[in-house]
């Protein structure tokens, strides 16, 4: 979800993050792996978190993600972005549905 004037995200929602980090985490639109796929309105699948230099290490163990814009009318209005703790967890297919 946006916040503020639009240039960061805010965590709505989330399963396995401390609630202090979700609750005080801003990611800015661009930046890292959720804030690019925010930026382009495209699916972002990183396969090895370890070797992207836009991952950002908010939660110890994460090897792969996915981040799914949420767009809304040509708009992105939030991200879905689910993470795996194994190296190229997610599919080419998980990432078109």
């Amino acid at each position: 979800m946006f916040e503020g004037d639009g240039s960061y995200l805010k965590f709505r929602f989330s399963i396995g993050y401390p609630r202090e980090l979700a609750e005080n985490l801003r990611i800015p639109v661009g930046q890292g792996i959720t804030g690019a796929a925010a930026a382009t309105g495209h699916s972002v699948r990183v396969a090895d978190t370890l070797t992207d230099s836009r991952y950002i290490n908010a939660i110890e163990n994460v090897r792969s993600e996915l981040a799914v814009p949420l767009m809304l009318r040509n708009r992105c209005v939030g991200v879905l972005d689910i993470q795996s703790r194994h190296p190229d967890y997610f599919t080419g297919e998980q990432q078109k549905i």
